[in-house]
């Protein structure tokens, strides 16, 4: 059963990055960023709050809601960061160190929460990094400001932050509160992006912006929520030296998937090596080692 909601977590993971990157084929507009942002995680936050009524109701816990607004906090700046990054930077290396950030989660349980690491983990996660690298090599110029360097800096704290909050909560409430955690952190997120789009000085690709948005961004909010609600849950079912890096590789599988069957693109034998490497890793991270 741990495994099948695994499987339905990598999933979702593939999806919303499918429904993301229709979602900037359409409208490339600078504000869709904030658009994206806003229709996303008001569907987010509106499945959460279906959930909890289906459940009986909101249950107010304050050490919850402390990490829920971290959470809604440290999720913002991570978009925010990412957006600014691949405007400002290599998007290869962007894309790669914020997969890196993987690795604060699983640190975190190791040295903190007494997880195991196994002979298995480290492999994998050796195997893990190899195949990050190959799929985001691009031949590129590399070039880095003062700005860039500074925000995949606050893009690898915040993205791994946001994983390593949401173990603690787990760790601590195991099982409980955990649409209420969502459902408040999504929500805060929507309010924060609601007054961007409306004091954003550039209207000229709102219209464009939100059609789109209301048919990908929707969906690219449902996937991700349902990925971070069952990773919430995998929190006290699966080890986190296994279900993070299990995250990162999937992401590498269904983006070669995407790119290759949906999109036409040409991978290098590089690209097509690391896909191989990271479906490898997936497999060798869930050995009994």
């Amino acid at each position: 059963m741990n495994y099948l909601l695994l499987a339905l977590c990598l999933l979702f993971v593939g999806l919303q990055s499918l429904f993301h990157k229709q979602y900037a084929v359409k409208s490339s507009d600078p504000i869709s960023i904030y658009t994206l942002s806003l229709f996303a995680r008001i569907s987010a936050a509106a499945v959460m709050a279906v959930a909890i009524v289906i459940k009986g109701g909101f249950e107010f816990h304050l050490p919850t809601m402390i990490y829920a607004v971290f959470f809604g906090v440290g999720f913002f700046v991570a978009t925010t960061a990412l957006n600014i990054c691949m405007v400002t930077g290599p998007m290869s290396l962007t894309n790669l160190i914020m997969s890196f950030s993987v690795i604060l989660p699983t640190i975190y349980s190791v040295l903190f929460l007494g997880e195991s690491f196994r002979l298995a983990t480290g492999a994998g996660l050796v195997l893990l990094v190899i195949s990050l690298i190959m799929f985001n090599y691009r031949n590129e110029t590399l070039k880095f400001s003062k700005s860039w360097i500074f925000w995949v800096i606050i893009l690898f704290i915040s993205n791994g932050g946001c994983a390593v909050l949401q173990k603690i909560h787990q760790t601590n409430y195991p099982g409980k509160y955990q649409t209420e955690y969502l459902f408040v952190g999504m929500t805060l997120n929507a309010v924060v992006n609601l007054f961007i789009v409306i004091f954003y000085k550039d209207k000229t690709g709102l219209k464009n912006a939100v059609k789109y948005g209301f048919i990908y961004a929707v969906p690219q909010g449902i996937a991700n929520i349902g990925s971070n609600l069952l990773i919430m849950m995998l929190n006290t079912m699966i080890l986190a030296t296994i279900l993070y890096p299990a995250v990162a590789a999937a992401g590498i599988v269904f983006a070669f998937c995407w790119a290759v069957f949906i999109y036409k693109e040409k991978m290098t034998k590089l690209q097509t090596a690391g896909f191989v490497i990271s479906v490898i890793s997936i497999i060798v991270l869930n050995l009994d080692l």
